[in-house]
């Protein structure tokens, strides 16, 4: 997977992030937990490579996220902070249940470095918000603890759906000072 393009790929996605990705990431939560409200029923689900995820086109470019998908890997979870299932903020209007966020571990703006969809149950992990902020926000050092402890729990079902990645590109696509890990 990794290479000098892949590099300057991931370089220009950081540079070029606008606030719409991070709006539409939200709007993508509230989706995900409107659809686990109206969910009643634990997912089945099969380990297989599926096809890569749509790129939508518009004044910026993104990668199409099922929100069913997101919805069942949070039901998976049993509704708790895969980092730590101590962490319980508030209870959801909505599902009733322990409030948490679908998070693609690797992250769905690298879509197109993959050959088989990275919009998959195997890459979406429940985090309480702290976490999830603490991901896209924190500190790099406080950041590679917990993408850590994520692949690690995470790497074989990467593995298994198609998309095999190495805990150090998964640091690059996140823009993490390779020198700290």
């Amino acid at each position: 997977m990794y290479s000098s393009a892949v590099s300057n790929y991931i370089k220009y996605k950081i540079h070029s992030e606008t606030p719409d990705n991070h709006h539409q990431d939200l709007d993508y939560l509230i989706d995900v937990e409107e659809t686990l409200a109206r969910t009643t029923s634990l997912p089945t689900h099969i380990v297989t490579p599926r096809d890569s995820t749509g790129l939508i086109s518009g004044t910026t470019n993104q990668f199409s996220r099922n929100k069913r998908v997101g919805a069942h890997a949070i039901q998976l979870a049993n509704y708790t902070c895969q980092i730590d299932s101590n962490h319980r903020l508030f209870i959801s209007r909505k599902t009733k249940k322990n409030y948490v966020e679908a998070h693609h571990l690797i992250p769905i703006a690298y879509q197109a470095m993959f050959e088989h969809s990275i919009d998959t149950i195997e890459n979406i992990v429940s985090l309480c918000p702290s976490c999830h902020r603490m991901v896209h926000f924190g500190l790099d050092t406080s950041r590679i603890e917990l993408l850590e402890q994520l692949y690690n729990r995470f790497k074989n079902q990467l593995r298994l759906v198609g998309t095999p990645v190495k805990f150090k590109d998964l640091l690059e696509l996140y823009g993490i000072d390779q020198t700290l890990y």
